[in-house]
């Protein structure tokens, strides 16, 4: 019997709300093809931080199905307005910012990792100093909501080891025990093992996670469900959800700084003016290093692009050098200039179309073709009806 019935209710229809608005729900795993994207050059940086492959929460060897997971979800790298407002907010150069960086990555098992996706569990920075440092880079704007001030974010020194605190956020993490191996000897004895119970307050790990990414996804989480809390409607009762999120909020207090902090990032600043700082966005340097072993800071640099464009097409960065996905953004990657499709075509009438079709078989009339077909047809004293250059 399920401990609070109403509780499961109000997370089947949060997942049948999110099944009618999304392509995914909660629950549903798409982990197995997120691992194959993950680039192999990317794996090995995140081994050299892990040791022996490990899983962060259970501690246990790779060999008992502990995946490369990211803290947060590879998805949102097509996702250009997000991705170049948080260039700015974290100080960032344009095109920096790339999700396949090992900071950004770790490993866990295969059910954790499942239920990390399905939003059911999360990470937050255990370390006051950490938390402090985010929040004074912010400030208030007109009195009324705090925005990120982009040359006070905070820097951390490369392969610095951070302390995080396991969250539930779902009521399901009841129905489940957490163990985590004490010791890496073998044969295991039980005094190796600690189980831990929800609510997990115990489970405190240290990792090479940068904290921004752990916020970033901390803050997303829990701004779905305050988004949900106010929505109520078809699939869920506002008043049970509201309990649900007081419940977290009053467990862990730092998770209203993280609200307070991803609020504060997900501020679009004036794309057209930072496009022009030359901080931001500075002449493309066809010889700039990778820089991958600072923060999550990789350049896109082995791509041609034109000296006078203020803004640069997003490349994405080692280790693979794909163009990231060209749909919507603030970026030129979104831009084509569809009159230069038809700048080199001429029309035809109907009537001459038809008559191509019969005498020389269909094909693309572009206006070079044209021209080439109506010399040939010149020279071969063969009028021709319906063509206008």
């Amino acid at each position: 019997m399920c401990p609070h019935p109403s509780l499961i209710d109000v997370e089947e229809g949060l997942s049948a709300y999110l099944s009618s608005k999304e392509s995914w729900s909660v629950g549903t795993w798409k982990g197995e093809s997120r691992l194959k994207a993950i680039p192999q050059d990317a794996r090995e940086r995140v081994d050299n931080e892990v040791s022996d492959g490990r899983c962060l929460i259970e501690n246990v060897s790779p060999f008992r199905a502990v995946d490369y997971v990211h803290c947060y979800a590879r998805k949102h790298k097509t996702e250009e307005n997000l991705l170049t407002t948080l260039e700015w907010h974290w100080g960032m150069k344009y095109t920096h910012l790339n999700l396949d960086t090992r900071y950004n990555i770790f490993r866990a098992g295969a059910s954790l990792h499942r239920m990390l996706d399905g939003d059911q569990w999360m990470l937050v920075p255990a370390e006051p100093d950490v938390i402090t440092a985010f929040l004074n880079s912010l400030e208030k704007y007109r009195n009324r909501k705090w925005i990120p001030v982009r040359a006070k974010f905070p820097q951390f020194e490369p392969h610095t080891q951070f302390e995080y605190q396991f969250i539930p956020i779902s009521k399901r993490m009841e129905e489940i025990t957490i163990s985590r191996q004490n010791s890496d000897k073998t044969p295991k004895q039980p005094s190796d093992v600690t189980v831990h119970i929800y609510p997990f307050t115990t489970i405190s790990v240290k990792s090479h996670l940068h904290p921004k990414f752990v916020i970033l996804e901390a803050g997303r989480k829990m701004h779905k469900l305050v988004k949900l809390m106010k929505l109520g409607g078809k699939y869920l009762r506002k008043n049970m959800v509201k309990e649900w999120v007081d419940d977290i909020r009053t467990a862990w207090p730092v998770v209203e700084k993280i609200e307070r902090i991803y609020e504060a990032w997900m501020y679009r600043p004036n794309f057209g003016h930072i496009h022009e700082d030359p901080d931001f966005n500075p002449p493309y340097k066809p010889n700039d290093p990778d820089d991958d072993h600072r923060s999550i800071r990789t350049t896109r640099s082995n791509v041609t692009q034109p000296q006078k464009s203020k803004k640069r097409r997003r490349q994405e960065g080692s280790p693979t050098r794909q163009t990231r996905s060209q749909t919507g953004g603030a970026g030129p990657s979104r831009q084509h200039n569809h009159a230069d499709a038809h700048s080199n075509t001429c029309s035809l009438s109907r009537r001459a179309l038809r008559d191509l079709d019969e005498d020389v078989g269909k094909r693309i009339w572009t206006k070079k073709a044209i021209a080439l077909w109506s010399a040939e047809s010149a020279a071969n004293g063969t009028e021709v009806e319906g063509l206008s250059l």
